[in-house]
Formats: C-alpha cells, sequence, structure tokens
C-alpha cells in the first residue's frame, strides 16, 4: 500500500481528524491517545488555519495517520495518531516521516506518547527527545460511584440548551476564546444540552463540565471538568460528574473515559470516588536543546 501525504486546515482539518479517531476507536475500544471528541475540544482554541501545520498520510481513499502540531503561545505541542495495526513497514516509514518533521519544528515542543509505544519511545530518544517526568492518566469508568448525585443546597444543574442568555463560563478569567459558543457550534459532537454548569441561586456558575457523547463509537469522553478554588471540596464536582455519567449513559455511551494529570491527587481522588479506573499513561517528551 502506498503512503500519501497531505495537508488540511480548518474545517477540512476537522472533519478529517474525527473521522480518524473514530476509525482509530472503531478498531480497538481502547486503542491510541483519543477520542474524536478531543479534537474538537482542542478547535475551541486552535481552528488549525496554517495547513502546513497539519499533516494526514492516506492509502487510497483511507486516512491511516496524523501528526497535529499546535503552537500554545510559543510552545509547541505535537501529537502523531494512527489506525492500529498498521503493517510494520509502513510503521516505520511515518515514524522517519513524522522525526524529520518534528527535528524542523524551533523549540520548545513536546509530544505525548503512550508509554508501551516502545518503538516510537525508543526513536524519540535516538533523536534527542527527553522524557519530562510529566505524565497524563487515562481512566475507564468500570464501577459503580460510592454516593450519588446530589448537589449542596443552594446549587443546581443548568445546560447551555436552558441557560437563557447567561455567558458561558468557560470564558471567564479568559480562560478560552470569547467565541468559545461559536466554536463549538461547529463542531459534530458538541450537545448544547450535555455542556454543563452548576449554578449557585445567587446566579453565579460555579463549576463547568463538557460531556461528549459520540454516537458512532459509542464512547463517552468528561473535557473539560473545573470546579471553582473557592467551591471545591463541597461535593460538586464529584456531583457534576455523576450526572454527565447519567447523561452519558442515557445518550448509548457504552464506555466512558476521563484523564487527569498524575501529577493532580485532587483530579485522581475525585475520579477514584466516581467509579473510574486508571487504564494507561500518556507519556510527555520534550525537544532537546539543539536536537534534530
Amino acid at each position: 500500500m502506498r503512503l500519501e501525504k497531505t495537508h488540511l486546515a480548518g474545517r477540512a482539518h476537522l472533519a478529517e481528524i474525527t473521522a480518524l479517531l473514530r476509525g482509530i476507536r472503531l478498531s480497538d475500544r481502547f486503542a491510541g491517545l483519543y477520542e474524536a471528541a478531543d479534537a474538537q475540544w482542542w478547535w475551541r482554541q486552535d481552528d488549525a488555519s496554517d495547513p502546513r501545520r497539519q499533516q494526514f498520510w492516506r492509502t487510497g481513499r483511507t486516512t491511516v495517520a496524523a501528526l497535529l502540531l499546535y503552537d500554545e503561545g510559543g510552545t509547541w505541542t505535537c501529537d502523531f495518531v494512527h489506525l492500529p495495526s498498521l503493517p510494520a513497514p509502513m510503521m516505520e516509514t511515518l515514524r522517519s516521516d513524522i522525526l524529520r518533521t518534528l527535528s524542523e519544528i524551533p523549540e520548545p515542543a513536546t509530544l505525548t506518547v503512550r508509554e508501551d509505544d516502545a518503538a516510537l519511545r525508543t526513536a524519540l530518544v535516538r533523536h534527542g527527545w527527553r522524557q519530562t517526568g510529566l505524565s497524563t492518566v487515562q481512566t475507564v469508568l468500570e464501577a459503580a460511584p460510592k454516593a450519588a448525585a446530589v448537589l449542596p443546597e443552594g446549587f443546581q444543574f443548568e445546560t447551555r440548551a436552558a441557560a437563557s442568555g447567561r455567558p458561558h463560563p468557560m470564558t471567564r478569567q479568559n480562560r478560552n476564546p470569547a467565541d468559545v459558543e461559536e466554536r463549538f457550534a461547529a463542531c459534530s459532537l458538541y450537545r448544547p444540552d450535555l455542556d454543563y454548569a452548576v449554578v449557585h441561586l445567587s446566579g453565579a456558575a460555579v463549576a463547568y463540565a463538557l460531556f461528549w457523547a459520540d454516537p458512532i463509537t459509542h464512547v463517552g469522553l468528561i473535557e473539560p471538568l473545573r470546579t471553582e478554588e473557592a467551591y471545591q471540596r463541597r461535593g460538586i464536582g464529584s456531583a457534576l460528574v455523576q450526572e454527565g455519567v447519567r447523561r452519558l449513559r442515557q445518550a448509548k455511551a457504552e464506555t466512558i473515559k476521563v484523564s487527569y494529570r498524575e501529577d493532580n491527587p485532587a483530579a485522581r481522588g475525585l475520579y477514584h470516588k466516581c467509579g473510574f479506573r486508571d487504564r494507561f499513561h500518556k507519556l510527555e517528551y520534550r525537544k532537546r536543546a539543539g536536537a534534530g
């Protein structure tokens, strides 16, 4: 099979990476690094307008791999995704191609790699990349929660579908673009009825979460989840997770996933309390000065 490389930008990129990540998930429930919903979540901040940064490889009409490069304020974030079980010669060609591209990007740059991807990890080290010590833990819902979804008195759930013009809580403190809702509207997996906030009777939004339900792969994803610091440790986060899990089950999600930074014990405790269990680690590698 002959590999052909192409570059895509904008909504063509969004459609292609969504299709590729869905293909990975349909091939294996736990392969790879991300869900299609992850790519759509990233869309809120980077619309992939520069086609040179988004590379896709095809065999005929089938997209089999992609290298994504995002400039996050001067730090390049790189991700390599591919269909599982590609022939060994094709994987070797892909690795050589992405390493050549990675050698050309400016520093600092990071790349996320699964802990069990020995071939890519070895190749990165050979080309001067090193682990940073940071990692993300992928979890999957495996157990019943220890507590029901009950909010403290004075708080209630609110979806964007019923927000009545209230500003989106994700735009607070410039955490996301002001047009985040317009960007979500371009995403095929975004549902306003699964875009949740916890609101105090005063009208203040104190927590939020997006629950993504993919009707093709039947995977549900929680990304992001945040409780404002002044309202933490009141059971709001766990109630929000359990409400989202309930709604994802109603949306026919057979597998539900969420990730957390390994150096965040509070997140680990929350998700484990809600029945999630660690599945694997995603390791961060950084390009060493002068590497190539």
